[in-house]
């Protein structure tokens, strides 16, 4: 189900119209309704955060949610099946990890170079091989990714569980 199919079928499921489950969330109407029609996307965090309130305050049936969720796990929007792969890459002095529709982007050691290749994923622990300007070999960086997920306030638990292993990738 697209994400934009799941909005739309959450606020269908509180029985609201648009303008009412606009109201509701203090959202604009016209974002709304550019969700449902697929002319933005809403970030997928706040989807499930909308569907957790709805929930919390009983405004739509649990096995409505429930629902939505077994068809997210199941399948992507594009057909393919939901990848447990996450990627780790650098921009300059950037890590860059990213795993499905999320990208987190902060700052690394002053002289990295490169990643080469993760040695070790440890549900948000790594150890890469890595590349240093002052270093003519690899030396082993240890990313903690607990600290960065804190400070955005993402869900930790949530956020890595469904990640079974890492790979360095800069496509």
């Amino acid at each position: 189900m697209e994400l934009k199919d799941e909005v739309r079928s959450l606020r269908e499921s509180t029985g609201m119209s648009r303008q009412e489950f606009a109201g509701y969330f203090e959202i604009p109407y016209r974002t709304l309704q550019d969700w449902e029609l697929g002319n933005r996307r809403i970030p997928e965090y706040l989807l499930r955060l909308m569907e957790y309130k709805t929930r919390l305050e009983g405004l739509c049936d649990k096995n409505d949610t429930t629902d939505r969720k077994a068809a997210r796990a199941a399948e992507e929007p594009s057909g393919n099946k939901l990848s447990h792969t996450a990627y780790l890459s650098n921009i300059g002095r950037y890590t860059v990890f990213r795993f499905r529709e999320s990208r987190l982007k902060f700052i690394g050691p002053y002289s990295l170079e490169r990643y080469d290749k993760v040695k070790e994923w440890d549900n948000g622990y790594l150890v890469v091989l890595t590349k240093y300007t002052h270093f003519d070999h690899l030396v082993d960086e240890y990313i903690d990714l607990e600290p960065v997920l804190d400070h955005l306030l993402i869900n930790k638990d949530e956020f890595l569980r469904p990640i079974h292993n890492v790979e360095v990738s800069y496509d």
